[in-house]
């Protein structure tokens, strides 16, 4: 007969094998891999969206781009930041922020975006079935 603590050993066993599991077998996507995908969804050229341009597209990209990245990847502010032309880290922070206030108001527009990327993205669905 097993005690309740060499069960709750056995469970929290189980789980850190499944979870390494499910961690070693995501492909691990570089950032300019993340942002060629997004400048093709939404038809954007990389080098406008790596510029200070303050266009609706370019920054619509930008602002995914930061929310994405800080979501599936372990890569920081500042290497995100310098991935999108090399900003300050703190706009990477302003536009990752943006995004979730976005996503926690439920933004119709935001949520449009969103829905195009995640529908169309081979990134974020290899990320989501992991």
């Amino acid at each position: 007969m097993r005690t309740v603590q060499q069960v709750r050993e056995s469970i929290v066993d189980i789980a850190t094998v499944e979870m390494r599991r499910r961690f070693m077998s995501r492909k691990i996507y570089s950032l300019q891999e993340i942002l060629v995908e997004l400048c093709h969804i939404f038809e954007v050229d990389i080098e406008s969206v790596k510029s200070s341009s303050r266009h609706a597209p370019y920054v619509k990209v930008r602002r995914l781009f930061c929310f994405i990245c800080s979501k599936i990847t372990n890569y920081s502010l500042f290497e995100i930041s310098t991935a999108i032309g090399g900003c300050e880290h703190s706009n990477a922070l302003h536009h990752r922020n943006k995004a979730q206030g976005f996503m926690d108001i439920k933004d119709e527009i935001f949520l449009a975006e969103w829905h195009l990327y995640t529908t169309n993205s081979s990134i974020w669905n290899n990320y989501r079935a992991a």
